[in-house]
């Protein structure tokens, strides 16, 4: 499937445990440079590896999502074609986290559920300042 993606095509992507639509500005030898036009799924924040087990996690990683416009250099089998409309980046960004915000509320008193909320917050503040969310 991704033998069909072209230079200027909107695409959906994978990128650090964020999921986003952008389109491609240049193809590379197993890679494509996108440029991100909206994001569809927050990446994660922490330990991707081992933020389930017991105790404080020794390094607690936050993840901001990719920028408007922002470019990633991103292998071919994570990305696929987009068909349907494209939503704006800000109000892509809004949903995005609200979704992860409303998962990790879910998960209750988890340690890693309630230090990813603070993260987010902290994450939240910066984009409404950002792009008025």
């Amino acid at each position: 499937m991704t033998a069909d993606i072209q230079e200027g095509q909107i695409v959906r992507f994978t990128y650090k445990s964020g999921d986003y639509i952008g389109r491609v500005c240049e193809m590379r030898t197993g890679k494509a440079v996108i440029e991100v036009m909206a994001v569809l799924r927050h990446p994660k924040q922490g330990d991707l590896h081992h933020h389930r087990r017991d105790g404080a996690p020794v390094m607690f990683h936050q993840r901001k999502a990719l920028a408007e416009r922002e470019k990633a250099l991103v292998p071919m089998p994570f990305i696929q074609p987009y068909e349907g409309e494209v939503p704006g980046y800000a109000e892509s960004l809004k949903a995005a986290l609200a979704a992860e915000i409303a998962y990790l509320r879910g998960l209750g008193d988890d340690a890693y559920a309630q230090q990813a909320l603070r993260h987010l917050s902290e994450l939240e503040r910066d984009y409404s300042v950002t792009y008025k969310l």
